[in-house]
């Protein structure tokens, strides 16, 4: 791997010394080249830096191997800190921090695995076990490394037990952990996704207010929602194709629930964990409760604030929300929500005061590798924007790619990166600084007006969260895939032989039923519902009934 990265950052230095006018190009082409050859986010975006401020040193006037040395160091102690020097950077981290703290708290008290055991207790049948994992991976729409470890590890017993194959059990894990997570208005990844869209619309001189961009931006996350709609269809319709029939075919004959064979991972440590009788669910559901409820009232109350100031007289609940403080909001539900889970188990008795702090410690870690990655997608914004990398790759895009077409080349590019490194969170710090500004370009050369470049930024974002989502679950390096094997009890290369067969025809749905026409302006929702009944047809063709499986 080493040898493969310097032969790569060779090639770089012979391309930035033969082509100077590709010289913008090279940052964001060192970073993804990168990731794809090692796989290693965080050095792939520190090398993009490091590869932008040595071409910024050669640019004024220093020898090569001054500004490769020069460079280096002011990636470190230039670049990364003008990527955290901006109030609502520091807000996603301190924010992210909260987020990840609480969930630690959650998992601690044990009213998470309370909180599953009532829903379970409701699986009368094959389907209603499955169905039920479904609902709790839903549910746990605050984190998606929460919901892997919690719906498989809590699941498995009950779905074995009702001769559910491993294989579906970690297929609906991992099809509810990342796809509601990323789309959910309050999660680990909010702030994160929030980060970057703001900086990128900031880059692009486009006058959209993250949070509202953010919404706006939902009924055009084509693959996660057809995901969350068709697991639970697919469901209760029994139905299963390819190589996810032949593994329930397996188990409901025989009751295995794997292929024997493979390396299987160590049940979740349950060890540290309060004894039952001291799990209640409220300590999971009232701190959540709590966090939304702040999320709805700060906005309203930051919003109406914002509006009465510039002298409004009506409060229209769009208006209301487009104007509110999201940064300042989404802070002070965090707070709010991490204070309720504190006190809760510090009342109950659930958990010492020195197992709490442990607690908020280890989910705080939890987020420390997304917040890298997120301060070091700041500074190779920060750098490219001097290089003007977003102007270059402009005026050579914007006469070739129309604006039709940007949204199902930016949802390929998405899937390609994020299945080549595993992780959807790289892929979208290493998108979103190269395709908003290609956005503005291309409705600039198209003469469109604000409201029409509006639109396509904000179908922009959609391709590029749910494009790494795609991406990240056909992957088997992916964080998200290995967990959600791992917690079901399942050989890696069995959820993913398994899974991909879905992933493929749903992420064609939304590429030929959705961004293509969504690019060309029909409406999401009914592209939406094009590809549910695409995706319908094709399980009622293609599928099998889990009832002419002999049992």
């Amino acid at each position: 791997m080493i040898l493969r990265t310097v032969v790569f950052l060779i090639v770089v230095a012979v391309a930035a010394w033969l082509l100077p006018g590709w010289r913008p190009l090279l940052p964001p082409l060192a970073a993804i080249g990168l990731a794809f050859l090692t796989r290693r986010v965080v050095a792939a975006l520190f090398c993009g830096i490091w590869t932008g401020a040595t071409l910024l040193v050669l640019r004024d006037g220093g020898t090569l191997f001054a500004s490769v040395g020069g460079g280096f160091f002011r990636a470190a102690d230039t670049w990364v800190i003008k990527g955290l020097n901006d109030p609502s950077h520091l807000l996603v981290v301190v924010f992210s921090t909260l987020i990840g703290g609480m969930t630690g708290i959650l998992a601690a008290s044990g009213g998470i695995h309370a909180f599953v055991s009532i829903i379970s207790r409701t699986a009368k049948n094959r389907i209603g076990a499955q169905l039920s994992a479904y609902v709790t991976g839903v549910l746990m729409f605050f984190d998606d490394y929460s919901s892997a470890i919690v719906t498989g590890s809590a699941f498995r017993p009950l779905t074995d037990r009702w001769r559910v194959s491993r294989e579906k059990l970690s297929f609906i894990v991992d099809s509810t952990s990342a796809p509601i997570a990323s789309v959910s208005i309050l999660s680990t990844w909010i702030g994160y996704e929030l980060g970057l869209i703001a900086d990128a619309f900031k880059q692009s001189n486009i006058d959209l207010e993250a949070y509202g961009a953010f919404l706006a931006s939902i009924p055009y996350r084509f693959y996660a929602l057809l995901l969350l709609v068709m697991i639970p269809v697919s469901l209760v319709m029994r139905r299963d194709f390819g190589p996810m029939r032949k593994a329930e075919e397996r188990t409901i004959a025989t009751g295995i629930p794997h292929e024997p064979g493979g390396d299987l991972a160590a049940n979740a440590d349950e060890s540290n964990l309060p004894p039952v009788d001291r799990r209640r669910w409220y300590d999971a559901v009232l701190p959540v409760a709590a966090m939304v409820c702040a999320v709805l009232g700060g906005l309203i109350v930051s919003g109406r604030s914002a509006l009465a100031a510039k002298g409004a007289t009506a409060f229209p609940i769009r208006e209301v929300v487009a104007a509110a403080d999201s940064f300042a909001v989404l802070m002070w539900a965090a707070l709010i929500a991490t204070l309720t889970a504190g006190t809760l188990v510090l009342l109950r008795r659930t958990l010492t005061v020195d197992k709490l702090a442990a607690a908020w410690l280890k989910g705080l870690q939890m987020m420390l590798p997304a917040i890298m990655i997120l301060t070091l997608a700041w500074a190779l914004g920060a750098v490219t924007k001097d290089l003007g990398t977003a102007e270059f790759i402009s005026k050579s895009l914007s006469g070739v790619l129309s604006s039709g077409m940007l949204p199902a080349a930016v949802f390929i590019a998405a899937a390609v990166t994020s299945f080549a490194t595993g992780t959807s969170w790289g892929t979208m710090a290493i998108l979103f600084p190269t395709v908003i500004p290609l956005a503005a370009a291309i409705a600039g050369t198209q003469g469109m007006d604000a409201a029409a470049l509006n639109d396509l930024a904000i179908l922009t974002v959609g391709a590029v969260l749910t494009g790494s989502i795609f991406g990240d679950h056909c992957s088997p390096v992916s964080d998200t895939t290995v967990m959600s094997a791992m917690y079901s009890g399942l050989p890696l290369m069995d959820h993913v032989r398994t899974q991909m067969p879905y992933a493929l025809i749903y992420g064609t749905l939304a590429v030929v039923l959705g961004y293509l026409p969504a690019g060309y302006g029909m409406n999401p929702l009914l592209c939406l519902a094009l590809q549910i009944a695409a995706a319908v047809a094709i399980l009622r063709h293609f599928g099998k009934k889990s009832s002419e499986i002999p049992a």
